[in-house]
């Protein structure tokens, strides 16, 4: 399956390989090793206040997609499916920032 060049790989392989190698989702990947590494470069800095402001974000989604009045000043549904989009991606990167988790009873966010 090697290409005629010794290290070269031809695509076919390629493409088998990527399937295990790459990343599912590789900008949720890059915010949370953006996100893990500035809490970590920032020991200064309470771990809360990154904590806080994505449970916050999550919580802003959360109130405009349940309160009718927001929600029909919506223009469009891929307005409400951003929406949705950005709920699950800052709860996905509070549960990779925060030691315990977001799914734990006493987390900022409420995952119910």
């Amino acid at each position: 399956m090697l290409a005629d060049e010794g290290n070269e790989v031809n695509n076919e392989l390629a493409n088998r390989m990527s399937l295990f190698y790459a990343s599912a989702t590789p900008m949720l990947k890059t915010l949370s090793d953006a996100t893990s590494k500035f809490v970590s470069d920032n020991p200064d800095l309470p771990i809360e206040n990154t904590t806080d402001c994505l449970s916050t974000m999550a919580s802003v989604c959360k109130v405009m997609l349940e309160t009718p009045e927001y929600r029909t000043r919506f223009a469009s549904e891929e307005t409400v499916l951003f929406c949705l989009r950005v709920m699950v991606g800052v709860i996905i990167l509070y549960d990779h920032v925060h030691p315990a988790g977001a799914f734990i009873k006493t987390s900022n966010i409420d995952v119910r």
